[in-house]
């Protein structure tokens, strides 16, 4: 029901806050903010309207192909060659 929704996510702007959607449970408004972070690469926070306080943030996680990508460059510049 309306009235059970007790947070907001929000997405961190340069112009302000921008409203992302409403939940009754934290645990799934976290997993939503952590979801949205990675996909649009922003960042994400989440508001209890009981007391209008900030309760979670979320940042996006590293991607883990630039994280194999950056090794390899490393490897190859480490030995002074190029990869064959």
């Amino acid at each position: 029901m309306v009235y059970d929704l007790q947070f907001g996510l929000f997405q961190a702007d340069e112009g302000g806050a921008l409203r992302r959607g409403f939940f009754a449970n934290l645990d799934e408004t976290k997993r939503n903010a952590q979801k949205l972070a990675d996909e649009e690469r922003q960042e994400f926070f989440v508001c209890r309207f009981e007391d209008c306080s900030e309760v979670a943030r979320a940042f996006p996680t590293r991607n883990k192909t630039v994280d194999v990508l950056l090794e390899v460059t490393r490897k190859i510049d480490s030995a002074g060659g190029e990869a064959k």
